[in-house]
């Protein structure tokens, strides 16, 4: 009785190993691309909430709320600092490196017991190709895209 052995061999595994390589190679570049974009995606957010987070605390406390840039030499991208007077209310983490946030020349946003600002800011956000937008409308309201 003769009995089979089922199995690869070395030259199927090899084969096999120098497809999966040749495929990995493929699809790296644009594995970075969508790492980059879910980066900002994430950065943009935390932004997104600060502003939000200010803007509710506002209505709800009857009384102004200020958002800042944590440290206003580095700017934005150190993080974002809300008060109300000098007492701080909430600390958002600084965003990924490579990042970059410019409003102009503001380092704070103080948002009225109504939830408004005084005048529209703009922050414009980039992370190496990848740039975004977010307005800050007049009533308060919060713009990814589009006027106010």
């Amino acid at each position: 009785m003769r009995r089979f052995l089922h199995g690869f061999t070395l030259v199927e595994l090899m084969v096999a190993l120098a497809l999966v390589g040749i495929l990995a190679t493929l699809a790296a570049p644009a594995f970075q691309g969508s790492m980059e974009r879910s980066r900002a995606d994430s950065d943009i957010n935390e932004l997104r909430t600060a502003l939000s987070f200010a803007r509710l605390e506002a209505i709800n406390k009857s009384r102004s709320i200020t958002v800042a840039a944590t440290d206003a030499d580095t700017g934005w991208t150190a993080g974002m600092t809300v008060k109300q007077g000098d007492a701080i209310v909430r600390e958002f983490s600084a965003m990924k490196g490579g990042a970059e946030l410019e409003a102009g020349d503001e380092t704070e946003l103080t948002f009225n017991n109504l939830g408004g600002v005084d005048e529209e800011v703009e922050f414009t956000y980039t992370r190496g190709s990848t740039a975004k937008n977010l307005k800050v409308c007049p009533t308060g309201r919060i713009l990814m895209a589009g006027n106010c």
